[in-house]
């Protein structure tokens, strides 16, 4: 599995965990369409990284509290590709 699919993957699966897809939309935005804030969103993305760590292959995504605040005003599409940007 490549790191892109791997990580559409991890998100995809969080927000279906979750409660908000489907129906799947790449173009809701966290916190305005999905209701996150800055904890809920912490929590979402802890989750995304405990699933890319634990799969196989395991990836490694790094995160700091500005991308969890930038992260509120992105699309699902526009997180999958800066998780994708911060995952090795």
């Amino acid at each position: 599995m490549t790191k892109e699919i791997a990580v559409a993957t991890a998100v995809g699966s969080q927000l279906h965990h979750e409660g908000h897809w489907p129906p799947n939309d790449l173009s809701k935005v966290m916190g305005n369409d999905y209701h996150y804030d800055i904890n809920t969103l912490s929590n979402f993305i802890v989750a995304v990284q405990w699933n890319l760590k634990h799969g196989n292959p395991s990836f490694d995504f790094k995160f700091d509290n500005p991308f969890i605040v930038s992260a509120l005003t992105w699309d699902v599409a526009t997180v999958i590709g800066n998780v994708i940007a911060n995952t090795n």
